[in-house]
């Protein structure tokens, strides 16, 4: 019977699963112009992330960006840092 629910668990979590959503050039521009400006002005930011499958809200301040590593850190209200690693491919 546990091998049952674990199972259905499983099955459960594979269903939420997204696919990874492609960006074309103009929102890779726009999201690039959204972070210079909550930079500069100090303003608060929303990340929709993805990661693993699964789709991450992160609300929080741009602390620092990295444009050799392509990574943001971003300051949260619960004074952590958490650092998002953009992932941009163009073949």
């Amino acid at each position: 019977m546990p091998e049952h629910v674990k199972n259905l668990r499983d099955f459960d979590i594979s269903l939420n699963k997204v696919e990874k959503p492609e960006l074309d050039e103009g929102q890779l521009e726009e999201i690039n112009s959204i972070i210079c400006a909550a930079t500069e002005y100090n303003k608060e930011v929303v990340f929709t992330y993805y990661e693993k499958g699964d789709i991450k809200l992160y609300i929080g301040f741009i602390h620092f960006v990295d444009t050799i590593r392509n990574e943001v850190r971003l300051k949260m209200f619960t004074m952590m840092f958490l650092l998002l690693s953009l992932k941009i491919y163009s073949e």
